[in-house]
């Protein structure tokens, strides 16, 4: 069977089902160029040192994030990324 292409609506489904989201999921998005964490949308998926993170909130010089696998960590707001979004 093969796996259709992701979506951000069929991503954003997934997070309101509290379904877990793996590597697997989000390699089927593209990145765009870099920009600093501040400037990423709240609730954004993003890549950094080749892991995926989502950004909950900027709080400060640090940011609110969670990985894969749900554990939150904290970067700096003015860290280079790669914002993630779907294949239309």
């Amino acid at each position: 069977m093969v796996k259709p292409s992701l979506t951000i609506g069929f991503l954003y489904q997934l997070l309101e089902r509290n379904e877990m989201i793996n590597e697997h999921d989000l390699a089927d998005f593209e990145c765009l160029p870099v920009q600093p964490l501040y400037k990423c949308e709240r609730d954004s998926w993003f890549k950094l040192e080749n892991e995926f993170f989502k950004l909950d909130h900027i709080d400060g010089m640090y940011s609110v994030c969670y990985d894969v696998a749900g554990v939150m960590v904290h970067i700096s707001c003015v860290a280079p990324v790669f914002p993630v979004v779907g294949k239309m």
